[in-house]
């Protein structure tokens, strides 16, 4: 997958570099489980008004998604219909967008608190790195 490959590729060589120069480092590997099932729609709302999204694109999205409802059936029994609050949905375009810039405020909150490491190339890499809800810190 696009991301992936070059996220492998820089902790590879961070490791790398570590390891040769016989320096300290710790790496956090983040997969959050059910990442789209657990991000709460007024978390996006927050997001979209923290990148300055107009109000008439919030509400068009909010109402998108207070349309939802769900009802799950099994062999035996079938439940009420239900509102969806929490979650995004999985094949809708826009969630993926919301998905990412709702990931994204953990990104940049941990930023502020970390410092880039130097490469032997001369470049700083980011703290944090992320593809969806894969991180390492």
């Amino acid at each position: 997958m696009s991301g992936c490959v070059e996220h492998t590729s820089v902790i590879t060589q961070i490791t790398k570099e570590a390891q040769e120069n016989n320096g300290d480092i710790v790496v956090i590997w983040l997969d959050l489980a059910n990442a789209y099932g657990s991000v709460p729609h007024q978390l996006i709302q927050n997001t979209l008004h923290l990148y300055h999204v107009p109000v008439r694109f919030r509400q068009m999205l909010q109402h998108y998604f207070n349309g939802f409802t769900l009802k799950f059936s099994t062999r035996d029994i079938t439940t009420d219909w239900h509102r969806l609050e929490i979650c995004i949905v999985t094949g809708c375009t826009i969630s993926v967008v919301l998905f990412s810039t709702a990931m994204n405020l953990i990104v940049k909150s941990a930023e502020k608190t970390s410092r880039g490491l130097n490469m032997a190339s001369g470049t700083i890499q980011s703290p944090t790195r992320e593809f969806m809800d894969d991180m390492t810190i």
